[in-house]
C-alpha cells in the first residue's frame, strides 16, 4: 500500500492486485507485459529426440514446472486420450521438455511416471531433460503442436515462444491466456483430458487448416519484446 507505483505483467494481475487491495489508486497501477527472446535458427535434434521423431512427430509440452497450478498431469492425461484414438505403434511422441522432471522422488513427478507406467507408454513420452538454450527453437519449431494447460498464470512466455516458432498452440481458458491469446491459440478446458486430447487430434490430422492460425500468432508474438517493456517501466520510473 506504500508503494509510489506498481507494474504487472498483464491487465488480469492487475484486476487480481486490485481485488485484494481495493484501496490502492488504480491510476498507480501500470501494465507492462513482458518480453519474449528466441532465435528463429535451426540446430540438430539427435541427441535430445529419437531417432525416428520426424516419422511419427510429436507434441510438445514445453516451459513448464512440476507444481500442481501448471496442470502437468492434465497435459498427459490429453496426451493419453488422443493416444487410443490412434494405432500406437505409428503415433506422435509426447515430448516433456526441460530438467524439472528428472526428480521422481517428488509426488508431482512420480504420479505422472505412475500414469505413463498404467498406460504402458513407456516408449512414447519422452523426457527431453535440460536442454541448452539454442535448441529452444527447433524443438518448438518441429512440433505439430505446443501444448500449455496452466491453470493460474500472470503472463505466458512459453506460449508466445512456440508462437515464434511457428508452432500451433493448445492453451488452457485461463484467464491470462483469455486475455492474450484467445484469438491466435486453440483454446480448451485444461482439466477436461477429452475435450484437449480432440484438439490435439483435430491439429494432428488437419496441420493445414492452422496455417493461418499460426502466422497470425507469429506476428502477434513480435508485440512483445523487452524494449517495449523497458520503455513503460522507463516512464513509470520518470512518473514518480
Amino acid at each position: 500500500m506504500k508503494c509510489k507505483h506498481i507494474i504487472t505483467n498483464s491487465q488480469n494481475t492487475k484486476k487480481d492486485f486490485l481485488k485484494y487491495y481495493p484501496k490502492y489508486p488504480e491510476n498507480k497501477v501500470s501494465v507492462s507485459y513482458l518480453g519474449v527472446e528466441i532465435e528463429e535458427k535451426e540446430t540438430s535434434l539427435k541427441n535430445i529426440l529419437p531417432k525416428d521423431w520426424k516419422e511419427k512427430q510429436y507434441l510438445i509440452y514445453f516451459g513448464a514446472g512440476i507444481n500442481k497450478s501448471k496442470n502437468s498431469k492434465g497435459a498427459l492425461l490429453a496426451y493419453v486420450s488422443f493416444l487410443k484414438t490412434l494405432d500406437k505403434e505409428k503415433a506422435p511422441y509426447f515430448v516433456i521438455a526441460g530438467g524439472k522432471f528428472e526428480d521422481k522422488t517428488k509426488p508431482e513427478i512420480k504420479e505422472l511416471y505412475d500414469i505413463i507406467e498404467e498406460n504402458n507408454i513407456q516408449d512414447k513420452v519422452i523426457f527431453t531433460g535440460f536442454y541448452e538454450d539454442k535448441d529452444k527453437y527447433s524443438l518448438l519449431h518441429n512440433s505439430f503442436a505446443f501444448i500449455h494447460l496452466s491453470l493460474a498464470e500472470g503472463f505466458g512466455i512459453a506460449p508466445i515462444e512456440a508462437m515464434r516458432s511457428k508452432t500451433p498452440t493448445i492453451l488452457h481458458r485461463n484467464p491470462v491466456y483469455e486475455e492474450l491469446f484467445s484469438e491466435v491459440s486453440v483454446m480448451v478446458d485444461g482439466n477436461n483430458p477429452e475435450q484437449v486430447g480432440c484438439a490435439i487430434k483435430e491439429i494432428y490430422n488437419n496441420p493445414e487448416k492452422y496455417k493461418k492460425l499460426v502466422e497470425k500468432a507469429y506476428t502477434l508474438s513480435h508485440k512483445y519484446t523487452w524494449e517495449q517493456s523497458a520503455k513503460i517501466t522507463h516512464e513509470v520510473f520518470d512518473s514518480v
